[in-house]
């Protein structure tokens, strides 16, 4: 492979001041990140879509828990190739896949077994985008502003939430669903538009002797946020999937404004707390921030209006804005720079991992103990994080 045409960043993270967060290629990469994002954020009102088509609670969580089984096996599979060879390549490809899968679902109007491939090719777009967005994020973030950097990286992804839903519902409500798998597609081409102004930080190098992922998996220095991250993806893969359903149930009309509050919470919270990592410990934030994320999804079994909403939003949001970048520079900081790739597609699986059986397990619950049941069940699997902090913490570097 030859080559990168365009002169490497610096990796070594020498610069230590913001103004290294803020120059062109980690600004680039984030902006692909993003886009990539809102057509991805776009798809959480594919429940409402499915329910229109009869589906039941359960077939829901089956055809989104659809993703979550491509992308699990395949992103430390994508972590191997952006270590061994190089980022770009990936996400672009990542990009187009995600653009043919998300177009399809407009030639699909009944409930058919078309619908999981489709998800399943959207969990392979995501796992080959996100790894190699975060890796090459990560690359260019000097270590010392590694959990700002990722949180900065973060806020970006988290607008989409609520951003992508609003524009969601705006063009649900005026053209349907057909247009909105028509236009949200769109946003991969500018991702991959964005992402080929990126240069390469990485020109791979030959497999490392004892460099494996089961020895990165059972690192005593980060295997406990893996099972943290597992246990927390399972409340936000809930929330996120069934609230869209909860709205109609509790006769909601903008379930947007619960997606807009998490937003504006976590990206408060992160451009406020961006550094407490940095400054004070991983787990030391993570601890409070995974009690935050538990009570907001307990909360959502209680709420009765749109106020209700909007504060388990705004908790919601502050539990993850917090959580997520903690636990990611964790394990980042335990890895070294050649499995770098790995470690953050481990990372990214234990999360989806979490999601997905959440979906599966959850989505059987409230249909057969309605959603108060659920939500209570959920933020208590969030909960039960605490004790395996208390029981293994994951050491702080």
């Amino acid at each position: 492979m030859s080559p990168p045409s365009s002169p490497s960043p610096p990796t070594d993270g020498s610069s230590s001041t913001l103004s290294a967060l803020t120059r062109g290629p980690f600004i680039r990469v984030t902006l692909a990140n993003f886009t990539f994002f809102i057509c991805f954020a776009s798809f959480f009102l594919l429940p409402q879509y499915l329910r229109g088509l009869g589906a039941t609670n359960d077939e829901i969580g089956d055809i989104f828990a659809v993703f979550g089984l491509t992308a699990i096996p395949l992103t430390p599979l994508v972590g191997m190739l952006v270590d061994r060879y190089r980022r770009r390549p990936v996400f672009l490809f990542g990009a187009m896949l995600m653009f043919a899968s998300s177009t399809a679902f407009a030639f699909v109007d009944h409930l058919s077994p078309v619908l999981y491939l489709l998800r399943a090719l959207q969990g392979a777009a995501f796992a080959c985008c996100f790894t190699a967005a975060t890796t090459l994020a990560v690359d260019l973030a000097p270590p010392d502003r590694r959990a700002q950097a990722l949180g900065i990286f973060g806020v970006f992804t988290l607008i989409t939430h609520g951003v992508a839903v609003t524009i969601a519902e705006f063009i649900v409500a005026r053209f349907g669903f057909d247009g909105l798998f028509y236009v949200a597609p769109l946003w991969c081409i500018v991702a991959a538009l964005c992402f080929i102004g990126v240069p390469e930080t990485h020109r791979g190098h030959a497999w490392k002797k004892g460099s494996s992922l089961v020895k990165l998996v059972f690192n005593p220095a980060i295997f406990p946020a893996f099972g943290v991250s597992v246990l927390a993806g399972a409340g936000f893969g809930v929330a996120l999937t069934f609230v869209p359903v909860l709205g109609e149930v509790i006769q909601i009309e903008h379930v947007s404004v619960f997606f807009l509050a998490y937003t504006a919470a976590a990206i408060a919270i992160r451009i406020l707390g961006g550094r407490l990592a940095d400054l004070y410990g991983r787990r030391t934030v993570a601890f409070p921030s995974l009690l935050l994320l538990g009570l907001a999804v307990v909360s959502l079994g209680l709420i009765q209006g749109q106020g209700g909403l909007a504060m388990a939003g705004l908790l919601f949001g502050a539990g993850h804005g917090l959580l997520y970048p903690a636990l990611n520079a964790l394990v980042v900081d335990a890895c070294e720079v050649s499995d770098r790739g790995k470690g953050m597609a481990l990372y990214n699986a234990s999360f989806n991992l979490g999601i997905t059986s959440g979906t599966i397990v959850f989505g059987r619950v409230a249909e057969a103990e309605g959603y108060a049941t659920m939500f209570f069940a959920a933020g208590v699997t969030v909960l039960a994080g605490l004790l395996l902090f208390r029981i293994r913490p994951p050491r702080d570097t």
